[in-house]
């Protein structure tokens, strides 16, 4: 069967995804003459809802090239059953390649990354960027290219490390990267991965990091940042990696698969960005303390500054903007670039009025 085939024999379920595609001849030719792809194919109720994004249908409107973008990352390298996702490892999530590498949108090489995790059930969930995730609703409709999941959701093209950030409520992180001027080194560079810690290791060595000049703070920071490096946890062993610095952080991976950089755990993984990957730590990391090491049984480490003292307030939080979870499907802003501008009202339309 070829892609037709089978996205029609789906009609019910997928007609409007299959009136957006009617108006993207180009990319479904495409797409119809690709080999070993997957496609994720949203349900009617998942596109309906992003029909009511006026933001993301106004973006559309302007730029044919997100269109594409948008398209192309429901759309993986590699042919992936469903088997492929509910057999892996439950404890190292799959960072599957998608087809979208379109330079104004995404500083990855070879191609944007979605997450994929499989629980006990058997079901499958796929996360994209800003935390956002789409499970299936049905899988392994085969055709000639490859295969196509049915979900029910869409997924968001990840963002910038600011946004990402902000997305998650670390605004104390923003915050300090602001104050240590490099806000546009970590948005604008490409590969790139940042330990974050939350706003509550910021808090927990507020008497020691509050009073820090840029250029100290941008040491601090700097250590927290590996560049010219994607390292998603599925990656990650026991050793040290450089960072920005030019000095290094130890990774260390526990039996129960726990992740410690230094002392620092890491307690949330793989928020996907438009250049790479964050992942939030639960201690701010010292680079005149490297030898910092965790103790996996404990609640909560050890601050790694020496004397360091909570303070009444979360530093660098002031003037940081904070989550708004009204637009935390809207598609990323572009990353170098503007795409191109043209006439690409007439899909998100169909969208709208299917």
């Amino acid at each position: 069967k070829t892609l037709t085939n089978v996205l029609y024999e789906n009609n019910n379920t997928l007609s409007v995804l299959n009136n957006f595609l009617a108006g993207q001849a180009e990319l479904f030719d495409e797409l119809s003459n690709a080999t070993d792809i997957t496609v994720l194919a949203p349900s009617n109720d998942a596109l309906n809802q992003l029909a009511d994004d006026s933001e993301l249908m106004d973006a559309m409107a302007t730029d044919e090239g997100l269109i594409a973008a948008f398209l192309k990352y429901h759309v993986f390298q590699g042919v992936y059953f469903s088997s492929n996702f509910t057999t892996a490892p439950q404890s190292a999530p799959v960072m599957v390649q998608t087809l979208m590498n379109a330079s104004a949108y995404t500083n990855v090489t070879g191609g944007q990354r979605v997450q994929a995790n499989a629980d006990g059930s058997g079901a499958i969930t796929f996360v994209s960027g800003m935390g956002n995730s789409a499970s299936v609703r049905s899988g392994d409709y085969n055709f000639t290219g490859g295969t196509i999941h049915i979900v029910d959701g869409v997924l968001t093209i990840p963002s910038n490390v600011t946004e990402t950030l902000i997305n998650a409520n670390l605004t104390a992180a923003v915050g300090a990267l602001k104050r240590a001027k490099l806000i546009d080194s970590v948005d604008g560079e490409d590969e790139i991965t940042v330990f974050a810690p939350d706003n509550a290791a910021f808090n927990a060595v507020g008497s020691v990091v509050s009073g820090m000049t840029s250029s100290e703070l941008a040491s601090i920071m700097g250590y927290h940042i590996i560049r010219g490096k994607v390292l998603y946890t599925a990656a990650m062993s026991n050793g040290t990696e450089t960072t920005s610095e030019g000095n290094d952080v130890r990774i260390r991976m526990e039996e129960d698969g726990g992740i410690f950089v230094n002392s620092a755990k890491i307690v949330r993984r793989n928020l996907l960005t438009s250049n790479g990957v964050v992942h939030v730590c639960d201690n701010v990391l010292n680079p005149e303390n490297e030898s910092a090491t965790p103790n996996p049984t404990a609640a909560t480490q050890k601050p790694a500054f020496s004397g360091a003292e909570a303070t009444n307030s979360v530093p660098f939080t002031s003037g940081v903007k904070t989550p708004n979870p009204t637009t935390s499907k809207v598609v990323t802003a572009t990353v170098t670039a503007a795409g191109p501008v043209g006439s690409g009202a007439s899909a998100p339309a169909q969208v709208a009025a299917a």
